[in-house]
Order: structure tokens, then C-alpha cells, then sequence
């Protein structure tokens, strides 16, 4: 467990060890913001396993929660079906307190996906990119959406020959870039 930067990877397991006997063995007050603490990293560990309901359980049991795990419970509470509204602003505050990190945006995205609102779910993940162009789930997400992005000259239909060509330019100039 990666306790210095609080930040898990993504291919990080939980153990089923780590259940609620490690954040009960704490006792006195000093302990008590440690198992707090340990409690919003394993709800943050299995939120990023889509184990959404254990997730929920610690993230009861941390009083005090990082942008991370703020951004983490506002999408276990959307893929739970569970206050719709908390889970966006939680994701929101994440969003706007830590602009430049594209998995808050991620998480934003699919809240408002959840909530059946897909235009806010497209900027999200588009503002996302903005922050890290090549964030790996951002831009799957995207893909999954079948977004496209806009065409070359606005005023001109997407078919229009122009529109064909310049399209064409765009999309070899970002592969080489």
C-alpha cells in the first residue's frame, strides 16, 4: 500500500485481508484520524476496482476526504443510484480545486452519464484531454461515446468535400504529433 502520495495504481488489487479488523484496531485519538485516513484509501482502492459498494461502506467511516477520494465517492454514489446530486458536486469540487487531473474529470463524466445527462458527460471528458491529452480511459470513454470531433470549417456540412479532406489532414497530423 502506497501511503506517501496517497495515489493507488490502477491495477492495484484489494486484499481481502484488508477488511474492517484493520480500521477497528484503532483506539485512541490519535489513531482515530489514521483509521480515517486508511478507511478513504481503501474506499478510493475499491471505487477504482468498480466494487462501488464496499467503497461506500469505508468512505462512511472517513470523516475527512482528499480531492481523490472526494472525486471517488461522488461516482460511487452515482453507480449506486444514490444521491444524484451529491455525487456531481462532490465531482465538481474535485474538478474545480484540482483542474489539471483528467481522472476527476473522468469520474465527472461518467457521474453525469449516470444521471442521463451525456452533452455534460462529453465536456467533462473533453475538458479532461484538455488537462491530459493522452489520459487512457478519457480517451476511451470518448471512443465509447462515439464522439466526433468538429468539423474542419463549421459553416460547411460534415460531407462536404472540403470538410472530407481537411478532416483527413487533421487526423494524420495528430497521429505523427
Amino acid at each position: 500500500m502506497n501511503r506517501g502520495g496517497g495515489r493507488w495504481g490502477d491495477a492495484m488489487t484489494m486484499s481481502e485481508e484488508q477488511t474492517d479488523d484493520s480500521i477497528e484496531l484503532a483506539t485512541g485519538p490519535a489513531d482515530t484520524s489514521s483509521a480515517q485516513s486508511t478507511a478513504a484509501e481503501l474506499a478510493v482502492a475499491y471505487a477504482k476496482e468498480r466494487r462501488y459498494e464496499d467503497a461506500l461502506r469505508y468512505f462512511q467511516k472517513a470523516s475527512e476526504l482528499s480531492l481523490e477520494a472526494r472525486s471517488y465517492y461522488g461516482l460511487s454514489l452515482a453507480m449506486r443510484r444514490q444521491r444524484l446530486a451529491d455525487a456531481v458536486r462532490y465531482c465538481r469540487e474535485a474538478v474545480d480545486r484540482e483542474p489539471l487531473r483528467g481522472e476527476w474529470y473522468l469520474n465527472l463524466g461518467r457521474v453525469y452519464l449516470v444521471c442521463g445527462e451525456k452533452r455534460r458527460a462529453v465536456r467533462a471528458f473533453s475538458r479532461g484531454l484538455q488537462a491530459e491529452a493522452r489520459h487512457p480511459r478519457l480517451l476511451e470513454a470518448m471512443g465509447q461515446l462515439g464522439v466526433r470531433r468538429q468539423p474542419a470549417i463549421r459553416f460547411l456540412s460534415r460531407t462536404h468535400p472540403v470538410n472530407k479532406y481537411l478532416g483527413l489532414i487533421r487526423h494524420r497530423l495528430r497521429q505523427v504529433a
